[in-house]
C-alpha cells in the first residue's frame, strides 16, 4: 500500500500531461473549474516528480536495509 498510491498518482500524472499535449486542450478542468493549461499541466507534473521522488526514497530505504 505505501508503494501503490504513489505509482498510481505518477501513472495518471504521466497520463494527464501526456493525454493534454495529444488532444491539444485550451483549457484544464480541475475541481469542477475550467484553469490554464500550463497551468493545469504544471500541477500534475509537479504532482508526479513529487511521487516519484517518493518511490525513490523508498527504493533506496528498503535498498540500504537490505529489506
Amino acid at each position: 500500500m505505501k508503494i501503490l498510491i504513489p505509482v498510481i498518482i505518477l501513472a495518471l500524472s504521466i497520463y494527464k500531461v501526456l493525454t493534454s499535449f495529444l488532444l491539444d486542450e485550451k483549457y484544464g478542468v480541475l475541481f469542477d473549474m475550467k484553469i490554464n493549461i500550463w497551468l493545469y499541466r504544471g500541477i500534475w507534473i509537479i504532482a508526479g516528480v513529487s511521487f516519484a521522488y517518493n518511490l525513490f526514497k523508498i527504493y533506496k530505504d528498503k535498498k540500504q536495509f537490505g529489506i
